[in-house]
């Protein structure tokens, strides 16, 4: 017996939701435009590395031979074309396709949240205080792209769960981490299971071993990335995750003192973790990782418990994908201030359920830790009131918001299975 849907909203309140949406992206997307535009002749942002190797490659050469690109071989095959023009030129393409990945992520998201008012509400309410699609955009960031993936996942979980799986193999051939994901068919039956998978894994994987033959293929080693050493961690302040917290704390920083100049240099391609450091920041991913993993497979099983003695619970998928972003992007040896962008589908649906239940306490609780996560100049203006002192407020907000994070994915935890989440 499965649950019963949440039913969808009549045709004029639907035609009504649907006109606010319109409304709402495109009044979203000019504000986002004249705050984004100025910036792009100013700097090339992270864009500049993506655009380097996308140039190389139409060159011959190898789009590693620097370290700054630090992404999977589809990467730079795929923005091979934006290589054959400026970067200037290119800047201003990916600008307009990552600002089509959020606004068409927004409009999956509304859809899930079964389209009403209330999602349309929830879609205004993420858009107007989330803090890190503006730097995404203005930086030239992959995270839209992978937002869009995520939300696309989402949406077709149930109804179609293999091109949900193929969405998660994409998003993880872009970006490793979000292969995590594929656990969300973990609670489904075991065929289903078996099947979604395995397209999963088997799209990542031709994603990956195809550009890199194409790599092999037409251009000089290296065909992969060379910052090995970057991805073991770093303690530099806008890293938001655990091991990154624990990495800071092992300096033994003294409050009201210089911060260490590791937390500076630290968002640097090149630069190094000495191996100790190295050794401690993938311990302490792993153990938070293997703690997350094993709260959640704790949870899952006291629902199949329930439900065993209550009936069938709601559908998990949603929750599950939402707390297995929260863990990775809290485990991660490195989670960046930006990576918040792909917390914003779990807010949209929590929110939408919290309007639409009338419950103001949880949607307030919503988007104060919304607005904690992706505006962390806000934590360290908060701060300051209790540490004057710049760089005390500095180093308690890198200990802050790890913790928030981890918080955050504890409250997803608890909606899993939750009937009355949504």
């Amino acid at each position: 017996m499965k649950p019963a849907p949440v039913p969808l909203p009549d045709r004029p309140a639907r035609s009504a939701a649907v006109l606010w949406l319109g409304v709402l992206l495109v009044a979203w997307a000019i504000a986002a435009l004249s705050r984004v535009l100025p910036y792009l002749p100013t700097s090339g942002g992270d864009f500049a590395n993506l655009h380097r190797g996308a140039a190389a490659l139409v060159a011959g050469e190898s789009a590693y031979v620097r370290p700054e690109l630090d992404y999977p071989p589809l990467v730079p095959v795929v923005l091979a074309p934006l290589g054959l023009l400026s970067l200037e030129a290119a800047r201003y393409v990916w600008l307009g396709l990552s600002l089509l990945a959020v606004l068409a992520a927004m409009v999956a998201l509304w859809r899930l949240a079964s389209g009403d008012l209330a999602a349309t509400c929830a879609v205004a309410v993420v858009l107007a205080l989330d803090g890190s699609a503006i730097p995404n955009l203005a930086l030239g960031q992959m995270n839209p792209i992978l937002l869009l993936l995520v939300a696309l996942a989402l949406l077709l979980h149930r109804a179609r769960p293999a091109g949900a799986a193929a969405a998660v193999g994409c998003a993880a051939a872009l970006k490793i981490w979000p292969g995590l994901l594929l656990l969300s068919w973990l609670p489904g039956e075991r065929t289903a299971r078996f099947r979604a998978t395995r397209t999963g894994l088997l799209v990542g994987s031709l994603l990956v071993a195809l550009p890199l033959g194409v790599l092999m293929i037409a251009t000089p080693p290296p065909h992969l990335p060379i910052a090995h050493g970057y991805w073991l961690g770093t303690p530099a302040l806008l890293n938001f995750s655990a091991p990154a917290a624990v990495l800071r704390a092992s300096y033994g920083w003294k409050s009201a003192s210089e911060l260490p100049r590791d937390w500076v240099d630290g968002v640097n391609s090149s630069w190094r973790l000495a191996p100790p450091r190295q050794h401690l920041s993938v311990a302490i991913s792993l153990a938070v990782l293997a703690a997350g993993l094993a709260a959640l497979w704790l949870r899952l099983r006291s629902c199949r418990r329930r439900a065993a003695t209550t009936g069938p619970e709601r559908s998990q998928a949603v929750d599950l994908v939402s707390a297995l972003v929260a863990l990775a992007l809290v485990a991660a040896p490195i989670a960046w201030y930006h990576y918040q962008l792909l917390q914003l589908p779990a807010f949209v649906l929590a929110v939408a359920v919290a309007l639409r239940r009338r419950r103001w306490g949880i949607a307030t609780a919503l988007a104060a830790t919304l607005l904690a996560l992706t505006h962390h100049e806000l934590v360290v203006a908060a701060v300051q009131l209790f540490a004057p002192h710049p760089a005390t407020a500095l180093y308690l907000t890198g200990i802050l918001l790890p913790l928030l994070g981890a918080a955050w994915y504890v409250s997803r935890l608890a909606a899993i299975g939750d009937r009355q989440a949504g």
